[in-house]
């Protein structure tokens, strides 16, 4: 072999070595970094970290790159690229573009943005509730664990002693504000928890201060994200309903719709959720036909996103069931109910947990009509379910046996009747004898 060959083969080696890299980055990088999103999502429901996200987005982002040199060397060595070479380059914008499409379909584009949001500002309720309660309560503990910890300290407060939930929100927000400054989301997160249980106290101009401050903070803070300025728009508006500040509430409950609409685009979950949270205040204050409204364009929007958003639609059509047997409008409540049932069924199968209310509205729904024969089916399949989650001496339990015991007395059948009323009788004085208990 001359030495004139030789010398020719060491560039056309590293050319192809130089191929077969970028054909494996651009080939590999949507699978990649599917399984990494998905492998993501698991990991980040069970608290584990995300760190090795970093190596498929590197591939991700590497792939446009690695896309436009094969364009270029597709240009400048045309000629000198044998058939099945050209046909191989050819064909990798296309695997690309195809890629990318069917990507877009699966929605994998906007659950990589989650996952990576997710990854940056990590949730801070996913730090180990008990150790975060143990560090909350060591005076010479500074850090978010801390402040988280004091914030789950004010959970269990807010049902008796407000008071104590705002002593250990103030201090988290104290934590937070010398961990990261007073422009922060975090600050803005306890901030809005503060803000909540001062208005459930009363002080209602000390929580419209803080909801005000918090607004401002997702407002100028390049961190937050438009869900949190949406739905603290609207826990505002809901304060200055409850304060008679009719004009401002109106003002600032149109902006926190109109801030849910544009949010949809982006995270069509995150934009139903707070477009449901204000349909909801909607139909608190009676207002049935704005809440209609707002519901319905919510399921029309998750109608169009398939399976994706199948949870947060049986959600809202079950709402929207329970707002039309309010309004004693039973066949359109019954035809919503029966479909958040049919959603309900396919996330969890037919034993679930989420769908016992559902079923016990659909049950009550019959029972309004005096149609006792087919809810006594109903209530029973929603004490079954409850008792298969580990619900057997509950309130709710109770209420199902009542509400069943009263459906069979409307079909004569008094001793049956008894024995749930009984039995019902039997759970709630346990539960009584409990909560008697120090």
């Amino acid at each position: 072999m001359s030495a004139e060959s030789t010398t020719g083969a060491a560039p056309q080696a590293v050319r192809r070595a130089v191929d077969g890299v970028l054909a494996v980055i651009v080939v590999a990088a949507l699978p990649l970094t599917s399984f990494a999103v998905v492998l993501g999502e698991y990991l980040r429901d069970r608290r584990c970290s995300e760190f090795y996200l970093v190596i498929p987005l590197v591939v991700f982002f590497a792939s446009p790159v690695a896309l436009i040199v094969f364009c270029v060397r597709l240009v400048v060595f045309w000629r000198r690229l044998q058939t099945w070479g050209r046909l191989t380059r050819l064909a990798f914008p296309f695997v690309v573009i195809l890629g990318c499409v069917l990507a877009r379909s699966q929605g994998l584009f906007h659950r990589l943005d989650k996952a990576v949001h997710s990854w940056v500002r990590p949730q801070a309720m996913q730090v180990d509730f008990v150790d975060a309660a143990r560090l909350a309560t060591d005076p010479g503990e500074d850090s978010e664990t801390a402040a988280v910890g004091h914030d789950i300290l004010a959970l269990p407060l807010m049902l008796e002693n407000l008071a104590g939930a705002e002593k250990h929100l103030l201090k988290s927000l104290e934590i937070r504000e010398r961990l990261y400054g007073p422009v922060h989301p975090r600050v803005a997160f306890s901030l809005r928890n503060l803000a909540h249980v001062l208005s459930r106290e009363g002080k209602r101009d000390e929580a419209e201060a803080a909801y005000r401050r918090a607004l401002t903070i997702y407002r100028n803070c390049s961190e937050a994200s438009g869900s949190d300025w949406a739905s603290t728009l609207g826990d505002l508006a809901r304060l200055h309903f409850d304060m008679g500040k009719q004009v401002e509430a109106e003002n600032e409950f149109g902006q926190a719709v109109q801030a849910a609409r544009e949010l949809m685009a982006a995270d069509r979950a995150q934009g139903a959720a707070i477009l449901d949270e204000l349909a909801q205040m909607r139909w608190s204050q009676d207002d049935f036909a704005g809440a209609e409204k707002l519901f319905l364009e919510v399921i029309q929007a998750l109608r169009r996103s398939g399976d994706e958003g199948l949870f947060d639609l049986a959600n809202i059509l079950w709402h929207v069931g329970a707002l039309y047997r309010q309004q004693a409008r039973h066949a359109e409540a019954e035809e919503y109910l029966k479909q958040a049932i049919e959603a309900f069924q396919k996330i969890e199968g037919p034993d679930g947990q989420v769908q016992v209310e559902c079923l016990e509205d659909l049950a009550g729904c019959y029972s309004d009509q005096k149609r006792y024969a087919e809810a006594v089916p109903l209530f029973k399949r929603a004490l079954a379910n409850l008792e298969r989650n580990g619900g057997t001496d509950t309130l709710t339990a109770v209420y199902l046996l009542e509400k069943q015991a009263a459906a069979l007395r409307g079909l004569g059948r008094v001793e049956e009747a008894k024995g749930l009323e009984a039995r019902a009788k039997a759970i709630g004085q346990t539960q009584q004898r409990g909560a008697e208990t120090p």
